[in-house]
């Protein structure tokens, strides 16, 4: 009877349970009730004594609900000498997916790869190669299938093309994935390989026809349409774009995650996007309705996007009360949670998450999110960030050079509020970039894991890899470095290349626009030429082929990294004076009509905001009105140095007294070094024009808003001068941060009520002290 019970979960399981002769046929079941199965398989399980065929079924099933873990301990009860080669591959493909590669390599060990069938062998051959990437040794890879004698199937074709790729060999496995693209019985996901492949290297023609001639041979595969959003939005064709947007939402079948991306972006080029998104929303609840499969938490999470909370959370409960136990239903409330601000909950919700799936990247980056936000739990969140570096073992994985392979990015901000500055940036440099730097440049990469800039050497070619303010920042250290070697030359943001030339004579720059996800539009005209998607965020053709004329090549962070290990801080040298040195003429320019207006009163450069404000960026900034006790100091007169103002802004602060100056303070880099150095002192959130003051010498004091502001900036005790600007002091909430229910515009309040006294007084800094 159970052996019964067991063959028909496993022929509905793989989708094969046969129609009764004479019946109407049903329509396939697409989206299986996981949940429902499993209950049946550990009954089957437990009835035949842990056969391991039907351990296996079990386990399998907890693969699909994406536990890992969960699977490999149902494995692990089956005695070793009495486990077959399947499940052995099975404890591999587990291991993998829980990022233990070393466990997963001694599990294969124990393959007797002639007892598996064909398909199964594929997976083991998938895994080998697997492996030896993880390990980045790539001619390996190409060693081990080229000892087949047979054409490789297209699974391990891919794999051999993708080591050609990483090799640097594009030509070659551009040509590959050409060949074979057209071959009879191509898989969908040998093909869905060939477009990234090609997206990747910047040829978005090629992945367009490819995507489109996909298409018309699975004209129902939804992630075929969004990729096409994919290449639409990278190539800049907006109407396109929207178009294919608008189809993906028509898909009767469900809307993905990525597709709800992609419409969140297209609704802001057309408006008519949110019928498209409100009528695929109404078929979810359709979908959804008196439903706890665990497919509909797919659902949860896009509608989650849409800002459909009520919803999501709708769906998670339901699915958790009807038994379900897949971690994606906790995640969802934990978003659910964040956005309500109920971050103790969310905390709560995520912990569960990362007991079960202690792999899930996105629950780290929640949990940060809600340290940032809510002080009163950032060390309990710390301990749990923390220990992703030991519950997963993929984050202590190095490659051939020594260096960690799987950065941990949420931990670098906790390494700064603690204090570790070395540790934080070395979480900061180990970065896919520096390791596609590594593959195409091999001499330029030192065995050992830091660049050792200590003793200098004949070339120097530095890759500035942060944003424009960081840019400004990190400028400090070049004179550190250049003057140990014969020839130093960097990249720099096109705008700043006056500055830093006339700034650092020695060193030779090269203006390269860096690309951002919010501009991919400029990435095929700029890019064509940029073998790596990684290094083309950064460089351009004519850069790249620059670095092979240099000694050494190192990015930006690896320059701050070795400061810090000369100096034991990140605290810059405050001796007084900048480092950047604004055009002379302009300045005296400037100079002469910020002082006529002015009329001896003290000259107050103020700003409030990024020109990107989003959720997670907006918890910095601050508005206008909470200016007005800096524009009540008698005996000073205000400048807006804010860059990209909107014209309601510009209004209010005319109507309000501070001055705005004719300069495009967002394109004219020259002109806001100018003015910012005829001001006495200048005050904001750190932007551009913020770091840009500190940079030519003026004093900068940075409003602490909230706990990351302060506890980045300054550490535990660290004193009020910032850590990270030169000639930047940081204004901390008299009240502290550990007060949860503490509003941030009455803490602002304060804050400013502070800097105005600290103005006063002209004791930037003297009175202000870390929390």
């Amino acid at each position: 009877m159970f052996r019964t019970v067991l063959a028909s979960i496993a022929s509905v399981f793989h989708g094969k349970r046969k129609r009764a002769a004479g019946k109407k046929p049903k329509r396939p079941n697409t989206k299986p009730d996981y949940d429902s199965y499993l209950k049946v398989a550990i009954l089957a399980s437990v009835a035949s004594k842990a056969h391991p065929k039907s351990v296996g079924a079990v386990a399998d099933i907890y693969a699909a609900l994406g536990l890992p873990f969960k699977s490999i301990e149902c494995l692990e009860q089956i005695p070793v000498e009495s486990r077959p080669a399947d499940i052995w591959l099975r404890l591999a493909v587990a291991f993998s997916k829980a990022g233990d590669s070393e466990r997963c390599e001694q599990s294969i060990g124990k393959i007797d790869a002639s007892r598996l069938t064909g398909g199964q062998a594929i997976k083991f051959h998938v895994l080998q190669c697997q492996l030896l990437a993880d390990r980045g040794d790539f001619d390996g890879i190409l060693s081990y299938l080229g000892a087949f004698e047979r054409a490789l199937p297209f699974e391990l074709e891919q794999q051999r093309l993708e080591a050609i790729a990483s090799l640097g060999q594009l030509d070659e496995a551009s040509a590959g994935y050409r060949s074979l693209i057209e071959k009879r019985g191509i898989k969908l996901g040998f093909v869905k390989a060939a477009i990234n492949h090609f997206h990747r290297i910047n040829d978005h023609k090629t992945a367009l026809a490819m995507t489109m001639e996909a298409q018309l041979r699975w004209p129902k595969d939804l992630s075929l349409q969004a990729t096409l959003c994919r290449i639409y939005w990278s190539m800049g064709n907006s109407t396109d774009f929207v178009d294919s947007v608008k189809k993906a939402l028509c898909f009767r079948s469900m809307v993905s995650g990525p597709v709800m991306n992609h419409a969140l972006k297209a609704r802001k080029l057309d408006p008519s996007v949110d019928d498209f998104i409100n009528a695929a929303i109404e078929r979810v609840e359709v979908a959804t309705k008196n439903r706890t499969a665990f497919w509909s938490l797919d659902y949860a999470h896009t509608v989650l996007l849409a800002g459909r909370r009520d919803l999501a959370e709708d769906i998670a409960i339901r699915y958790i009360q009807g038994g379900g136990i897949a971690p994606l239903a906790r995640y969802v409330l934990a978003l659910c949670n964040l956005a309500d601000g109920e971050f103790r909950a969310a905390l709560t919700e995520l912990k569960e998450v990362l007991q079960v799936a202690p792999y899930l990247d996105a629950a780290y980056h929640q949990l940060y999110t809600a340290a940032a936000a809510s002080e009163d739990i950032v060390s309990e969140i710390a301990d749990v960030i923390r220990s992703r570096r030991g519950n997963v073992p993929r984050f202590r994985q190095v490659d051939s050079h020594g260096r960690t392979l799987h950065q941990n990015p949420d931990l670098i901000a906790l390494h700064y509020i603690n204090g570790e500055f070395e540790s934080g940036l070395r979480e900061k440099v180990n970065r896919r970039a520096l390791n596609s730097l590594t593959y195409l440049s091999p001499r330029n990469r030192p065995p050992g894991l830091d660049f050792d800039l200590s003793w200098g050497g004949e070339s120097l070619f530095l890759i500035a890899d942060d944003g424009v303010s960081d840019e400004v920042r990190w400028a400090q250290h070049l004179n550190r470095f250049a003057p140990r070697f014969g020839r130093v030359e960097a990249t720099c943001e096109p705008r700043l290349l006056g500055i830093m030339q006339r700034s650092f004579p020695d060193i030779k720059f090269h203006a390269v626009n860096r690309i951002w996800g919010e501009s991919p539009k400029r990435f095929t005209d700029l890019r064509e030429d940029v073998p790596s998607w990684e290094l083309a965020h950064y460089l351009d053709g004519k850069a790249l082929c620059t670095l092979k004329e240099f000694e050494k090549v190192v990015f930006t962070n690896e320059m701050v990294l070795a400061t810090v290990k000369e100096r034991g801080t990140l605290i810059p040298d405050q001796t007084p004076g900048g480092y950047l040195l604004p055009d002379p003429s302009l300045r005296h320019s400037w100079g002469e009509e910020i002082s006529r207006k002015a009329c001896g009163r003290k000259r107050i450069g103020v700003l409030w905001r990024s020109s990107v404000v989003d959720r997670k960026r907006g918890r910095f900034y601050f508005q206008l009105e909470s200016l007005r006790p800096l524009m009540e100091m008698a005996g000073c007169e205000l400048y807006s140095l804010q860059h990209a103002a909107k014209p309601e802004e510009i209004e209010w602060c005319l109507a309000n007294g501070i001055n705005i100056l004719d300069v495009d303070l967002f394109e004219d880099f020259e002109g806001i070094a100018a003015i910012a150095s005829e001001m006495d002192v200048v005050v904001g959130p750190s932007t551009l024009p913020l770091e840009m003051a500190a940079a030519v010498g003026t004093p900068a004091i940075i409003p602490g808003v909230n706990f990351e502001t302060v506890g980045i900036r300054l550490h535990k005790g660290a004193g009020a001068a910032c850590r990270h600007t030169k000639n930047s002091f940081v204004a901390c909430d008299p009240q502290g941060y550990s007060d949860p229910d503490a509003d941030q515009v009455d803490r602002l309040n304060r804050v400013m009520l502070r800097i105005a006294d600290e103005i006063r007084t002209a004791r930037y800094g003297s009175g202000l002290s870390g929390y």
